[in-house]
């Protein structure tokens, strides 16, 4: 075994705590008929003990950055579940307000339960379907029991993706959610959304007159 082996090999020891290796890699690097201490092609000036403790030290960058990204994927996982479960009850949204509870309760539960996650939930949910009139609808009914500061900075990057939907219903619920905000912040948003519809942009610009006031 030689010790561009066994940096190569940091990969098999993947998620096994430090301690339980040690002496295994120790005894094996002792023990190889490779071992030279002068041309080693990593860490060829240091002494035995040098050239193992670099080695550890390798080993503990690469299985921390194994970890992340093990916590990454499990992160992306959860928001994948997360995004599925709310997108399914926004889908059942109709006409009728009471088509609008189950989602708001879960919604609730979310901000509760998952707030870190809350901003990537529904941005997966407008990616995955943004195709679905009543799914959009639904976003904009959340985002707009939702106070302007408690979804800065991800709802209104959100709200932004509404507003240029090419449902004109889509695109009056997302004015609508800036309207209930009230924010000045947005109002340069609204001068740059563009409107096919004259009552469309009359509203628009009703808003727009509100939020300078």
């Amino acid at each position: 075994m030689n010790n561009f082996y066994m940096v190569n090999s940091l990969h098999n020891f993947q998620g096994t705590p430090f301690f339980n290796i040690r002496s295994h890699i120790s005894d094996a690097y002792l023990n190889s008929p490779y071992l030279n201490l002068t041309s080693l092609p990593y860490f060829p000036y240091q002494s035995l003990d040098g050239k193992i403790n670099s080695f550890f030290a390798l080993y503990e960058k690469e299985n921390s950055e194994f970890e992340q990204q093990n916590k990454d994927e499990e992160r992306k996982n959860r928001i994948a579940d997360l995004a599925e479960k709310l997108s399914n009850e926004l889908l059942n949204i109709n006409d009728e307000r009471e088509s609008y509870y189950s989602s708001e309760r879960l919604f609730d539960d979310y901000c509760s339960k998952h707030p870190s996650l809350l901003g990537e939930v529904l941005q997966e949910i407008f990616l995955e379907k943004c195709g679905s009139i009543n799914v959009m609808l639904g976003l904009c009914n959340l985002l707009s029991g939702c106070e302007y500061a408690a979804v800065t900075p991800w709802g209104s990057v959100l709200i932004i993706d509404l507003l240029h939907h090419k449902d004109d219903a889509v695109k009056e619920a997302a004015i609508s959610v800036v309207e209930n905000w009230g924010a000045p912040e947005m109002i340069k948003v609204l001068e740059n959304t563009e409107c096919s519809k004259v009552w469309m942009q009359d509203y628009v610009n009703d808003v727009i007159d509100r939020l300078k006031k």
